[in-house]
């Protein structure tokens, strides 16, 4: 297990400690604020933010560190802190208490380090569910404008079904997603390992995928980190806000924040033979670009959980399916066997995309009509 595990597990591990002890240790914290349990206060708690105390001071998490510690930005420079022992008791789905993005009440324990008392109420969060056994979600970072969703054209292979899968996340945190199609340099100059029908695959498939989600009015953009294609109108994009950097290993969201922000962060080329990227960043960490723009790169990822979703949500976020559903015949249709279809009858003449089609079907947790396992792999 790496050091980011500990700092994820610390309440499972806190937990094995000797059971009266712990036990003591719970009714000791409670009784020190009672008042938070009472249905009487809850809505009065969730309108007001906690005030700072004396001698506090606001903070902001920059990286969660190895061995339980945070690295937090304030007006008194950078602070390495722990959190407070009763901050573990609070009742919460999500597997790690503090993220980077959260905003803190942290006080002084001596000339170097500082204490977190408390996690002010997060605007916004962007979260992942590691795995159907815990069902804990991760919070990967916090309070951000809006999740840069970074893929790569070619090397790593451009995943599809990512696409969605992120959008769904970012508009349950209450972000703003944004796509970013990286590697475009790769069209243009064949390398080691990518032919020219890859290219030509690539270049179809970033063009459909850039018509379909441009129509659902959210903003795509072709770059190069290489070559400095178009960073400049990502720059402006990044002006003034919050954004996160997420997608998978080796599509270049670290060489991207390298280019932006002028430092030098360890990257790693993707492998040629599998077209996969190497882990490199290991913790997300938010860097200042100017005076009020910031970026969070996140570790690569090989997959998106979302949990056990529930099928009106899924719908929800397949607006253009939603909306041919209400000329179906059965209120219910799955849109894969019934008859007077309507959602089928316009993927047969290509007025809705088959890609966000086998999307929905793999959200849904149904068996898609009329696609070959080897046209699913392929999106999926």
């Amino acid at each position: 297990m790496n050091n980011e595990d500990e700092f994820l597990d610390y309440e499972e591990q806190f937990h094995t400690q000797d059971k009266k002890e712990s036990r003591k240790e719970r009714k000791s914290a409670i009784k020190r604020d009672r008042s938070k349990y009472k249905v009487s206060n809850q809505n009065k708690i969730e309108s007001q933010e906690q005030e700072l105390q004396k001698e506090e001071f606001l903070g902001r998490v920059l990286q969660v560190l190895p061995e339980n510690t945070l690295l937090v930005d304030s007006d008194k420079g950078q602070i390495h802190c722990h959190f407070k022992g009763s901050m573990r008791y609070q009742k919460t789905k999500m597997r790690n208490i503090i993220a980077v993005g959260d905003f803190v009440h942290v006080k002084m324990v001596d000339n170097e380090s500082g204490l977190i008392s408390h996690v002010r109420k997060r605007r916004s969060i962007l979260t992942r569910t590691e795995s159907k056994q815990t069902k804990k979600n991760q919070v990967l970072a916090a309070n951000v404008d809006q999740v840069l969703i970074t893929l790569s054209i070619l090397q790593p292979k451009l995943k599809p079904h990512l696409i969605d899968r992120y959008i769904m996340a970012c508009k349950e945190g209450n972000i703003t997603p944004v796509i970013i199609f990286n590697k475009v340099d790769l069209l243009s100059n064949q390398v080691e390992g990518i032919t020219k029908q890859d290219m030509l695959d690539a270049t179809l498939l970033t063009k459909e995928l850039t018509s379909i989600y441009s129509k659902l009015g959210i903003q795509t953009l072709t770059i190069s980190a290489t070559n400095g294609d178009n960073l400049d109108e990502l720059k402006a994009i990044m002006k003034g806000k919050t954004s996160v950097f997420s997608g998978q290993s080796g599509v270049g969201k670290t060489s991207l924040i390298n280019t932006l922000t002028g430092r030098d962060y360890k990257t790693a080329k993707v492998m040629a033979q599998n077209q996969k990227g190497a882990h490199t960043t290991t913790v997300a960490i938010l860097f200042p670009i100017d005076s009020n723009s910031y970026c969070i790169d996140t570790p690569g990822i090989k997959s998106f959980g979302m949990g056990e979703l529930e099928p009106k949500n899924v719908r929800h976020y397949f607006e253009e399916i939603a909306e041919l559903s209400k000329n179906c015949r059965f209120s219910g249709c799955s849109h894969t066997h019934e008859p007077d279809c309507a959602v089928k009858t316009a993927l047969e003449n290509g007025e809705i995309s088959k890609l966000r089609y086998l999307s929905y079907c793999n959200l849904m947790g149904i068996e898609p009509i009329d696609s070959n396992e080897e046209e699913i792999e392929e999106v999926l």
